[in-house]
């Protein structure tokens, strides 16, 4: 996984929230183990560690927090349809299967085809209000090693995904290696959350 901007809303007020958080409860926590003596004094910074690992994991996905943090849940895997055009001119139909990783401050996206994968290496997120958001990432991909007509290279892509999060549409460019580009859709699974 590796980070992602997120130009829908500032993550350091946040940030500042758990440092304060931590900060004002550590006194209660230490007075607290003391009295009981079931653990030793506890750093403010391990109290901000344990918050903001809680935060980036789990508290940004719950429904009535989603508006603090401002950053929809991706998360799951797609089904994907594609079309590919090189410098042939010739559009060539593909299926491939995404999983998408996701926590507040990191992502991956990896797509799997019959002939490759792609892995994601840097994305940034935009909130697009009453309509959805864009998800644009520049990616990595490999060859089957049986597949002798397909090149490595690295490419972009730019997803809008609709507002219930079951649907993207997208499309790609590749770069000079391979000179493509492509449209797809991405249909959320069943089964998947969002």
């Amino acid at each position: 996984m590796h980070g992602y901007s997120n130009s829908c809303k500032s993550r350091s007020p946040v940030i500042y929230g758990i440092a304060l958080a931590s900060i004002t409860i550590c006194p209660v926590v230490n007075s607290f183990a003391s009295q009981t003596q079931m653990f030793g004094p506890i750093a403010s910074s391990s109290l901000y560690f344990g918050l903001f690992t809680l935060v980036d994991r789990f508290a940004w996905r719950l429904s009535w927090l989603s508006r603090l943090f401002g950053t929809p849940d991706l998360s799951g895997d797609w089904d994907v349809s594609g079309i590919t055009s090189g410098v042939d001119g010739v559009e060539r139909s593909w299926t491939a299967v995404v999983s998408v990783t996701q926590t507040w401050t990191q992502i991956s996206v990896v797509l799997v085809s019959e002939n490759s994968t792609s892995v994601s290496k840097v994305a940034g997120l935009h909130v697009l209000p009453g309509q959805g958001c864009r998800l644009v990432y520049t990616y990595d991909n490999h060859r089957t090693a049986d597949e002798a007509s397909l090149i490595n290279h690295q490419g972009t892509c730019e997803l809008h995904f609709e507002k219930n999060g079951k649907r993207a549409t997208a499309y790609y460019f590749t770069d000079r290696n391979r000179k493509t580009v492509g449209s797809m859709t991405w249909t959320k699974q069943e089964g998947n959350k969002n």
